[in-house]
């Protein structure tokens, strides 16, 4: 019995220590499906830039001109932090919590080089019509075990076979299509308050 709870824990150590740890920064493009759409309108609810932060059991996604200013992810509560722009409250979702109805996980083929690495593109398909895509490089590893309760958006579906953090993610829907490029990668430890909610 102790050896088992021995390897567990040498285990969970060596996730840990493996998985990445710093920060990648993205350009958000907006692209409107409807004419009567204004891209300045979009701009100012998806934002232009964001940046996500990745340490063991949290990520948090700042973002620069949209209407959220943060999210923030903890693996211990299987909570979602949002900070709206302007807002002085901070909202909590289940991370649990997904009421859209799954269509198909799949991977599809990818040329994309994206930061000089090649990339494997996974796509999660709603039932309404929605769309996700992420490109991804698996030499870059998350462990996926962190975000195993995260249903919402069928993350944890998406690090279960990815174990890689997006490098390019499209989101379709009937009105946009919303894409992250990112355009730096960069290891580093972070100061655990950064995760604090504030």
């Amino acid at each position: 019995m102790l050896a088992s709870v021995v390897t567990m824990l040498v285990t969970i150590q060596s996730f840990a220590s493996a998985s990445f740890e710093g920060y990648i920064k993205y350009e958000i493009d907006v692209k409107p499906l409807h004419p009567e759409l204004n891209i300045a309108y979009l701009q100012s609810l998806y934002g232009t830039h964001l940046t996500t932060y990745y340490k063991i059991g949290k990520y948090k996604t700042s973002i620069m001109g949209g209407n959220t200013d943060w999210e923030l992810y903890d693996s211990q509560t299987n909570k979602q932090y949002l900070k709206l722009h302007n807002k002085s409250n901070v909202v909590e979702y289940d991370g649990s919590d997904e009421k859209r109805e799954l269509q198909s996980i799949h991977m599809e083929n990818s040329s994309d080089v994206i930061l000089g690495r090649n990339t494997k593109t996974l796509v999660i398909e709603y039932i309404d019509g929605s769309k996700l895509k992420y490109w991804y490089d698996p030499s870059i590893f998350v462990s996926p075990e962190q975000f195993e309760k995260l249903r919402f958006g069928y993350l944890n579906r998406y690090w279960e076979t990815a174990k890689s953090p997006y490098l390019k993610y499209e989101r379709y829907t009937k009105y946009t299509i919303v894409t992250h490029t990112a355009t730096q990668i960069e290891r580093t430890k972070l100061d655990s308050t950064f995760f604090k909610l504030k």
